[in-house]
C-alpha cells in the first residue's frame, strides 16, 4: 500500500502538536479516524513513527528520518510536482544574544537540511523583550528560556536544561566554597547585573538578600564565562550541558553540591493567531532536533 497525503498530513500534524488529540482535532478528524490514518501509515511504511507517553507523541528514529520526506511530498501537493519551485517560507526569529550566536546560529546548518525551502533571519535581543517584539510583529516567534502561558501565546518546549554552581578544581583547592559566608572570598561571573545566572541558586535556597561576593565581572556569552572560569578567575552557575565534560575531566568541580538548582527550559513563542503557525511549529519540532550539547565545546 502506497501512503496517501491524508496520511502524511496526519503524521505531519501529530509532529507539530505533540499529541494525538490535539492533531485530530485541527485536521477535523475523530480520535479513532486518526489513530487508524498513522496506523496505516506505519504498516505501509514497515516503521513505527511515534512513541506515546502520558498523551505526548514523540517521533521514534525512523519517524525522524521521514519527517523531511513528509515535508517535501506536502509542499509538492501545494505547490506542484517541482520541488524547485516551492517557494521560500521567511521566518524573523527573536533570541536572546547568548543564545541566537552560540546555539541558533550554529543550528542553521542542520535546519537548512530538516527544511532546505526555509529561510530564518535571525533577530538578536533582550531577552526582556521578547514577548512585546513578538506581539508588535517585530519577530514571527522567539526562542526564550522561560515556559509561558499567557492569552494569545503558542509555546513549545524546545529543550530543558539543568544548572550546576562551579569553579575551577584548582580555584577551590585553595579557597573552598561550601556555604555562603565564602562569597567573600570569590569572583561571581554573570551574564549581567541582574544576575540572571546566579538567580537559580538564590531561588534555589529562597535567598533574597545579595551575597558579598569580592568582586563580579560580567560576560555577553555563557560559552566566555566557561571560560573564565578556566582561568579560575571566579565561579559561576551554568547549564550542565556547558560544563560536562570539564567536570568529568574535573577541570571545574561542582560548589555547594547539596543545593538542587532548578530546571531551565528552552522554548519558543510566537503568536497563536500567526498565519504561519504550521511553519512555526515545523519549525520547533526541527529546533528540539538540534541538540545543545554541542556547545560545550
Amino acid at each position: 500500500m502506497i501512503p496517501d497525503l491524508e496520511m502524511w498530513r496526519c503524521f505531519e500534524a501529530a509532529v507539530a502538536f505533540r499529541t494525538f488529540r490535539r492533531a485530530a482535532r485541527e485536521l477535523s478528524l475523530t480520535m479513532r479516524m486518526f489513530e487508524y490514518r498513522i496506523k496505516r501509515l506505519e504498516e505501509s511504511l514497515g516503521a513505527s513513527l511515534f512513541t506515546r507517553t502520558n498523551g505526548r507523541a514523540t517521533l521514534t528514529t525512523d519517524g525522524e528520518r521521514l519527517l523531511p520526506q513528509a515535508y517535501k511530498l506536502l509542499d509538492q501537493a501545494s505547490f506542484g510536482r517541482d520541488h524547485e519551485h516551492v517557494p521560500p517560507v521567511v521566518l524573523t526569529v527573536g533570541a536572546p544574544v547568548e543564545l541566537g550566536v552560540s546555539w541558533l546560529a550554529r543550528s542553521f546548518e542542520r535546519l537548512h537540511a530538516y527544511r532546505p525551502e526555509r529561510r530564518l533571519r535571525v533577530n538578536l535581543g533582550d531577552r526582556d523583550d521578547l514577548v512585546e517584539q513578538i506581539r508588535r510583529g517585530a519577530v514571527d516567534c522567539a526562542v526564550a528560556g522561560m515556559e509561558l502561558n499567557a492569552d494569545g501565546l503558542s509555546c513549545e518546549i524546545l529543550h530543558r536544561q539543568d544548572f550546576v554552581f562551579v569553579g575551577s578544581t584548582s580555584l577551590v583547592r585553595k579557597r573552598s566554597f561550601s556555604q555562603r559566608a565564602h562569597a567573600s572570598k570569590h569572583v561571581l561571573v554573570d551574564l549581567s547585573e541582574e544576575l540572571p545566572l546566579f538567580r537559580n541558586l538564590l531561588e534555589a535556597i529562597g535567598d533574597t538578600i545579595p551575597w558579598s561576593f569580592a568582586k563580579i565581572e560580567y560576560f555577553e556569552s555563557i560559552e566566555a564565562i566557561r571560560g573564565r572560569l578556566l582561568e579560575g578567575a571566579g565561579v559561576a552557575v551554568l547549564p550542565r550541558r556547558i560544563v560536562a565534560r570539564d567536570l568529568r575531566t574535573r577541570r571545574l568541580k561542582q560548589l555547594m553540591r547539596n543545593v538542587q538548582l532548578r530546571q531551565e527550559v528552552l522554548t519558543l513563542l510566537w503568536r497563536t493567531d500567526h498565519a504561519l503557525d504550521l511553519e512555526i511549529r515545523r519549525l520547533a519540532t526541527d529546533l528540539s532536533r538540534s541538540p545543545l550539547h554541542h556547545l560545550g565545546g
